[in-house]
């Protein structure tokens, strides 16, 4: 993985692209290809969906649509352009609290992309819609961030 694009740069229906990675403090991306993703020396697991195979595929699942709604919601409701931030969501779910959102890990799979915190928690759709935490924003918006 390597060549970090900004978000907005991105092409969530390349059906090549295994796995996005969007660091949350700038919402740059970068992105492993299926090639990439078969090499037997990659350091990424597999992600297990045996949990998730139970429920609706659409509690889960994203269209690639959903993904680019998300990730636009994100960005906007934490800020937009800045130096930085703490992206955190006011929720009952620890997986979408404090720094695990520092990456959000999306994954392309047979069903549709599933959205993953820093560690490879699956969230589903119903914790991704909680509001921003703004208390922990420290984004400086008082100079432009220029990318």
């Amino acid at each position: 993985m390597g060549n970090w694009k900004y978000y907005e740069d991105v092409d969530f229906s390349d059906k090549n692209i295994a796995r996005y990675n969007i660091d949350t403090r700038d919402f740059y991306c970068s992105v492993e290809t299926k090639e990439e993703a078969e090499q037997p020396d990659r350091l990424i697991d597999k992600l297990d969906t045996t949990k998730i195979d139970k429920y609706p595929v659409t509690k889960f699942y994203h269209t690639e649509q959903e993904v680019k709604d998300l990730i636009e919601r994100f960005w906007r409701e934490s800020g937009g352009d800045g130096e930085w931030r703490m992206l955190s969501l006011k929720s009952k779910n620890k997986n979408v609290t404090n720094w695990n959102l520092k990456y959000i890990r999306i994954v392309r799979t047979e069903k549709g992309l599933l959205v993953c915190n820093s560690y490879g928690a699956i969230i589903n759709k119903n914790d991704l819609s909680d509001p921003i935490e703004q208390e922990y924003l420290n984004h400086i918006a008082d100079k432009m961030y220029k990318r």
